[in-house]
């Protein structure tokens, strides 16, 4: 199985967090898009997106990490954020 958000960049957690934990001021990938080795070689062209419009506009996820994204309208603090995780998409024709 190929964890298709490595083709981002694996090591760099600024490209691939899913998750941002706000206690600990800290980016982590917790989601996942999996896909089997032959849907892989299949889509080897298609980049992953990851969705964070519907996190929370955090004062430390901005300062600290430089994430000042766009956010859907209505999202600003943690009560109208659409999730804490950041869902994962990837687009491929077949």
């Amino acid at each position: 199985m190929e964890n298709v958000i490595e083709r981002l960049d694996s090591n760099d957690i600024k490209k691939t967090w899913t998750y941002y934990f706000k206690d600990e001021n800290s980016l982590h990938q917790y989601d996942y898009l999996l896909m089997s080795p032959s849907l892989s070689q299949l889509s080897e062209n298609s980049e992953p997106i990851i969705e964070r419009r519907g996190v929370a506009k955090y004062k430390k996820l901005i300062e600290d990490h430089d994430f000042d994204i766009e956010r859907f309208s209505g999202v600003a603090g943690k009560d109208t954020q659409a999730s804490d995780h950041c869902p994962v998409f990837v687009d491929m024709e077949l």
